[in-house]
């Protein structure tokens, strides 16, 4: 009887002790869950940076591309302007001479 007694108290303890486990389990598992889905969230919002930036860095090649255009025609027409003046003075020049 004595021995049934202390089986049955072991095998409680070992079931108490089973039971302390599987809720630290559960608990472990569930921090786990908890920092996955923050991840998973992350994750998310870095794909979403990524693609942001990427059409940021298209509009700015396409803003540069404009801007070098804007710059060729105005340095076009500068040397045109400039092309002009010196032939005006050169016939200035030559009046006075």
């Amino acid at each position: 009887m004595v021995g049934t007694t202390v089986a049955l108290i072991g095998l409680g303890i070992t079931s108490a002790a089973s039971i302390g486990v599987n809720i630290f389990q559960g608990i472990k598992n569930k921090n786990l869950r908890k920092q996955i889905e923050q991840l998973k969230a992350i994750i998310v919002t870095q794909q979403n940076d990524i693609e942001e930036l990427k059409k940021q860095m298209k509009a700015l090649k396409l803003w540069a591309f404009k801007q070098r255009y804007e710059y060729s025609k105005e340095i076009k027409s500068l040397k045109q302007n400039l092309i002009s003046n010196k032939q005006r003075l050169v016939c200035l020049e030559n009046q006075v001479a």
